[in-house]
């Protein structure tokens, strides 16, 4: 193989790749390490190949993460900033530095996006059940197993809600995130370190990760005990999560009816209805949570209709545009949204509530996938 990426041998002399472009290169006892550079998102999340030893570094060369964990998954990392990054591929060395693998490798940097499934289905050749995670690679437009809910102990009937995944943005852990938080349909019986507790359809817990993929295994902790803030009835069912990260945490919640959230840290009572979104101090507390709340998002102010029902919520971190699915179809602006459906609302004001959006042209088609 002659690579018509030579030479790049030092970050200086790093090849440019725009998201999806995929290159070959080639990696000898000689020539062990070829550079790569691309300029992200802060929020992206990123995938790479995971034939080779990956690292990816910050403008400054800072180091960032790896691919030294066994995944079934690419490596991938969530970018913590807007700017350059540096990609580090490498053979696979020993601690003699004697080489376990040379010769040639694909190369593709590309956006993961995760999707939780409400139904049991295949997509892409890929089979799937109503608790698992799946990831789509849209640069090879391939489906991969994200979190495979019973590997995790989850039943076959457990549906989830909606889900985060954290990555720790100080102090950074390689391509397997710190912890994904997930919200049930149904009180659903789980293992902290072998011993059962149930989560309730009010509550958020929180999984902390072994490995991910065909082989998920990890260890699930309550997160937010939603009748410490008033969440109790069917229409208080949690069904959209999404953890902001800056200097502070705050969780991004929404119910499946009204919900009156009573602030188990202080603060007056107050409505949310299924089309709102409403905001807490994080972490709550698992088991005994204490912490503010307020209304973040009123939809109805912003131009959703009454009968609309957020089913799950991403807040991107560098623009606060807010991604949403509802759990019917639902017209906005003259758009129709099924629940497959992504709707992204840019918000016109940031006093809460926000009470006002531009409805950007619809981010995602299900059936199209």
């Amino acid at each position: 193989l002659v690579e018509p990426n030579e030479p790049n041998d030092s970050r200086a002399q790093a090849t440019l790749l725009t998201y999806g472009q995929r290159v070959r290169g080639l990696v000898t006892a000689g020539d062990r390490c070829d550079y790569y550079k691309f300029q992200g998102m802060r929020g992206d999340y990123v995938t790479m190949p995971a034939s080779l030893q990956v690292e990816i570094y910050n403008n400054t060369g800072g180091y960032l993460a790896d691919n030294y964990a066994d995944e079934d998954l690419p490596f991938s990392y969530s970018l913590p900033y807007t700017g350059l990054y540096y990609v580090e591929v490498c053979a696979y060395y020993f601690l003699d530095y004697s080489p376990l693998y040379s010769g040639d490798y694909e190369m593709v940097i590309d956006r993961m996006m995760l999707a939780g499934v409400k139904t049991n289905g295949v997509a892409g050749g890929l089979g799937y059940g109503m608790g698992d995670i799946l990831a789509w690679m849209p640069g090879s437009n391939q489906w991969l197993m994200y979190f495979d809910g019973s590997d995790a102990g989850l039943l076959a009937t457990t549906n989830v809600m909606d889900f985060d995944v954290v990555q720790e943005q100080i102090y950074n852990a390689g391509e397997v995130p710190e912890y994904l938080l997930m919200a049930f349909k149904t009180a659903t019986t789980l293992k902290n370190y072998g011993v059962p507790f149930k989560a309730a359809p009010q509550d958020v817990v929180l999984f902390e990760p072994w490995a991910l993929g065909q082989r998920t295994s990890g260890n699930w902790e309550m997160y937010l005990d939603g009748s410490d803030i008033g969440l109790t009835t069917l229409a208080e069912t949690i069904d959209a999560v999404d953890l902001q990260q800056s200097e502070y945490e705050y969780l991004i919640l929404s119910t499946t009816g009204r919900a009156t959230v009573i602030p188990s840290g202080g603060g007056a009572p107050f409505s949310a209805e299924d089309e709102d979104l409403f905001v807490c101090g994080a972490p709550p507390g698992g088991w005994n949570t204490v912490t503010f709340c307020r209304l973040y998002f009123d939809g109805s102010a912003a131009g959703l209709p009454a009968a609309a029902d957020i089913a799950s919520v991403y807040i991107d971190p560098a623009s606060y545009d807010m991604y949403m699915t509802f759990a019917a179809a639902t017209t906005v602006n003259g758009v129709v949204y099924k629940p497959s459906d992504v709707a992204v609302c840019r918000p016109n004001n940031f006093t809460m509530p926000l009470t006002s959006c531009t409805w950007l042209p619809k981010f995602w088609t299900g059936s199209a996938h």
